[in-house]
């Protein structure tokens, strides 16, 4: 009884078991990523058979339905792929765990796609539409070249050069700059989201407030004008 109290008081038992738990998050988020990135590209790209449907369907509540559903799912998997794919950017688990070298450039492309779809309008606006279809496919191929020739590639040949190239663990002295040039451009288009909001509700606040003074102002006037009148009478 003794000894076995003293193995669960180990310490190092305990990172064991701790970083084992840690790889197997990290391993299990990485291999749920192919899926999420490509169903981020089928929902962007699918757009077109979407509003074709849309077109047939005669029944409007049908229509909002089917509009709806696939809004509210294409945002969704943007936004959970984007979440998930922090976990390139930790540099700890990079230097230890196998991961795609260009993982951290892919969600800082997912975030430019995201921020298109913020400040523009990509559903009515052909130019952000071509716009946000093109990061998403350039942060989908970020992510998949480094992960099918890198990461998947070891089990069959792990000393090969681009297959080494391709992954943090073996290539920490590209990665370690990969990912602090992908935090700085997340900052960098975290701040200019957050200015493009902020005068965006100046403006309108602004606009709320002119429209009771500008609509007060005839009206004193008018009763200005009809005081002399009746003064006269």
């Amino acid at each position: 009884m003794g000894d076995q109290v003293h193995i669960h008081g180990d310490p190092a038992l305990t990172d064991a078991y701790v970083g084992g738990i840690e790889s197997w998050m990290v391993l299990t988020i990485i291999a749920g990523l192919p899926m999420l990135w490509a169903m981020a590209l089928i929902m962007q790209m699918g757009r077109p058979y979407v509003m074709r449907v849309l077109g047939r369907l005669g029944l409007r509540f049908g229509a909002d339905i089917w509009w709806l559903s696939y809004v509210l799912l294409r945002d969704f998997v943007m936004i959970v792929t984007f979440a998930m794919g922090f976990i390139f950017l930790v540099p700890d688990l990079a230097r230890n765990e196998p991961q795609p070298l260009f993982g951290g450039l892919s969600v800082l492309v997912l975030f430019w796609a995201l921020a298109v779809r913020l400040m523009g309008d990509a559903d009515d606006n052909p130019r952000h539409f071509a716009a946000l279809t093109v990061l998403t496919a350039i942060g989908a191929a970020l992510f998949y070249v480094p992960m099918v020739f890198g990461v998947k590639a070891m089990s069959a040949d792990e000393n090969a050069a681009h297959t080494r190239f391709l992954v943090t663990s073996t290539n920490w002295e590209w990665a370690k700059w990969i990912i602090v040039a992908s935090w700085a451009g997340i900052v960098v288009t975290a701040g200019v989201i957050f200015q493009f909001f902020m005068a965006r509700s100046v403006s309108t606040v602004g606009a709320t407030v002119r429209r009771p003074t500008a609509e007060k102002a005839p009206a004193a006037t008018a009763g200005a004008t009809a005081a002399p009148a009746e003064g006269q009478r």
